[in-house]
């Protein structure tokens, strides 16, 4: 048996405009100034987006995970995910509120969630599980396995016809071969 145990939404990338400077093999030893640490013993991360721009906008974002804070225990980080977000301009993937502040968003019809996450073809080092809805005006999304990272970055690699990006994740504590006690 599996249950699930999900953590709230976390902002991991919010109100990006442009793309970012790609990490450099020089600099994966360095921390990401816009790094999210890890919560707790999560095995796995939900991602979904949402933002602003064309029907059929896309976003190339690259997930890079990493072990240790500082010192001899920081590892480099490593590409667990090269994800493409395409925006879903329906009535119904219209993005009322922001899952994370739990607050109505500035301008509501200017936001929409995006309806499709596939990999990209420079792939990643984990497995990635898509939803099954993908394209079918529903909420894309994604989970990605975790392998003891202690912090994320998501790498906007490329905005194509979006204003805004953004990006949220929830960790996801997958208890597996529970037994249950009578």
């Amino acid at each position: 048996m599996q249950r699930n145990v999900q953590v709230g939404w976390k902002g991991l990338r919010m109100g990006v405009t442009a793309a970012d400077t790609p990490l450099a093999a020089a600099t994966y030893d360095t921390l990401p100034a816009d790094k999210v640490n890890i919560s707790g013993d999560a095995t796995s991360l939900k991602l979904m987006a949402f933002g602003t721009g064309t029907d059929n906008g896309t976003a190339l974002v690259n997930l890079y995970g990493g072990h240790g804070q500082k010192g001899a225990e920081r590892q480099p980080a490593i590409l667990l995910a090269a994800l493409t977000f395409t925006l879903g301009k329906t009535a119904g993937m219209q993005a009322n509120k922001n899952p994370v502040a739990d607050a109505q968003l500035e301008a509501l019809t200017d936001n929409f969630y995006f309806d499709t996450v596939a990999e990209s073809d420079q792939g990643g080092f984990v497995p990635v599980r898509l939803g099954l809805d993908q394209g079918q005006d529903r909420v894309g999304m994604a989970l990605v396995r975790l392998t003891g990272e202690s912090w994320l970055f998501a790498e906007v690699e490329t905005l194509t016809n979006i204003t805004k990006f953004n990006l949220i994740g929830a960790w996801v504590n997958e208890i597996v071969n529970e037994v249950a006690v009578l």
